[in-house]
């Protein structure tokens, strides 16, 4: 890669980061201004400090709250649902916010 071609790349990285970090945050102050759970306690996740994997595990962790989210909001009043599921659905969307922020201090350019 080019050094144009990696400041592009860090650039997208960072943009996408901040992103994701807003609409997580945002999703989570809406759950909590319907619920009105408690902050769910979530620990700082563990990375490998490099960028490729942590982007993976960060995809991961969004579509696995974007699964939570439409089993929560999707649900049909004929449909049974787990109890803990809004309180899942918190924790999950504070893990990724969590995980949101560990990536957004590691795209950040010295």
């Amino acid at each position: 890669m080019t050094s144009d071609q990696r400041l592009l790349l860090d650039r997208l990285r960072e943009d996408h980061a901040d992103v994701l970090l807003e609409n997580v945050t945002a999703a989570e102050r809406r759950m909590d201004a319907v619920l009105g759970l408690p902050p769910a306690d979530v620990q700082d996740p563990r990375g490998s400090g490099q960028w490729q994997p942590e982007t993976e595990q960060l995809f991961s962790e969004a579509r696995h709250a974007e699964s939570m989210l439409i089993a929560l909001l999707g649900t049909s009043q004929d449909q049974a649902q787990p109890l803990d599921l809004p309180a899942q659905t918190a924790a999950t969307l504070a893990q990724l916010r969590k995980r949101a922020e560990s990536y957004q201090r590691l795209t950040i350019r010295p």
